[in-house]
């Protein structure tokens, strides 16, 4: 009876094993083949037409998504080095108008885990859209993402009604390197080290969206000098950690003058401080005629800034037109308005109002 009992009971054991290695080669077959669907449906060509151009300045090819990465509302892909157009409608129940994060994961990584987070977002940037408008918007992703997610810094951003941007080298015309969304605690922001051993400059700023105009409203975080950042190994006990509270009015500062651009020429303007091209709040370095769009100038803390080299230069002819010197004011409002037969006109607005009221409503997250 024992031996009768001992030879069923490794038949038993015998069967589990089957039936367990068989369900492994399923699971196994099953994720490769959603795999192998997954890479199908990415669109690396773009669209057609759209109001969104996405450019790829990192080393390796990107998924974007639109909103958090757990909703899986996959835009398309982008190359390495590569620029395409996309259009924003193509989201199932996407809101006619609203403010959303684009996030990007790298290809790889989107290749080789089954689940993918926020946190596998090596970039991200808000885009406040409105598909009733002529605008056109412009993302560049940064050069100097961490594809390989190794390298980083940790922000934890403790406001409600703000995202956080970091910015490179400027609070008001820098390249946006991350954003943190409301409420968020230790996120990676996977950058590289500097190639030559320098410090990163991080201007951080509160960003949040006036609900009546659409305009981005931003607030630097700290002070003038920024924030320098070594970019240290996730596994380092070192890594740099930024957090920012929730700001309050006594410390709301712009630290930037605010220009309204309008364009009544038959042509594309280019804002220029000296040789620069500025870019406007929806990323373009440019205004095409019949635009109105809002430039941010940067001007110290409380403090009015000369400038003595602001132009406009007229595309495609390269033809400039010099702005007279004047002096900005922080948080101000200027009009500037190109004619049609190009003449210039500067006129101050007044102090723009504090918007601190307003709470900031991301779709897709």
């Amino acid at each position: 009876m024992k031996q009768l009992f001992k030879t069923f009971a490794l038949i038993v054991v015998g069967l589990i094993l089957v039936q367990s290695a068989w369900c492994r080669s399923s699971k196994k077959s099953k994720s490769n083949s959603d795999l192998s669907l997954k890479l199908k449906e990415v669109n690396f060509h773009g669209d057609k037409s759209g109001d969104l151009t996405i450019s790829n300045n990192s080393a390796g090819d990107i998924i974007i998504f639109c909103g958090s990465v757990k909703k899986d509302k996959i835009l398309g892909g982008l190359h390495a080095s590569s620029t395409a157009l996309f259009d924003l409608s193509k989201i199932p129940n996407i809101p006619r108008k609203g403010s959303v994060l684009i996030r990007a994961v790298s290809f790889e990584t989107y290749k080789k885990k089954i689940f993918i987070s926020d946190d596998d977002a090596v970039y991200s940037q808000l885009l406040v859209y409105d598909f009733d408008s002529n605008e056109k918007y412009q993302i560049s992703i940064f050069s100097g993402v961490d594809l390989n997610q190794e390298t980083a810094i940790y922000v934890s951003n403790y406001s409600r009604n703000f995202v956080i941007e970091l910015m490179k080298d400027s609070v008001s015309q820098g390249e946006i390197i991350a954003t943190i969304e409301p409420g968020r605690r230790n996120k990676p922001i996977f950058i590289q080290p500097d190639v030559s051993g320098q410090p990163i400059n991080l201007f951080p700023a509160f960003v949040t969206i006036n609900k009546l105009t659409g305009e981005r409203i931003k607030y630097p975080c700290c002070d003038d000098d920024g924030e320098s950042v070594f970019p240290r190994s996730i596994t380092s006990e070192k890594v740099q950690e930024f957090s920012w509270e929730e700001p309050t009015s006594p410390k709301l500062a712009y630290k930037c003058a605010f220009i309204n651009l309008k364009n009544d020429s038959a042509k594309t303007i280019q804002l220029r401080d000296a040789k620069a091209v500025l870019r406007n709040v929806n990323g373009l370095l440019g205004s095409m005629s019949g635009d109105n769009d809002i430039y941010h100038l940067e001007v110290k803390n409380g403090e009015e800034q000369l400038y003595t080299n602001l132009n406009c230069r007229i595309s495609p002819t390269k033809r400039t037109i010099d702005i007279p010197q004047c002096k900005l004011q922080d948080g101000f409002e200027y009009d500037l308005t190109i004619s049609k037969d190009f003449q210039i006109l500067l006129k101050e607005r007044g102090p723009k109002k504090i918007e601190q009221e307003e709470n900031l409503d991301l779709i897709f997250e």
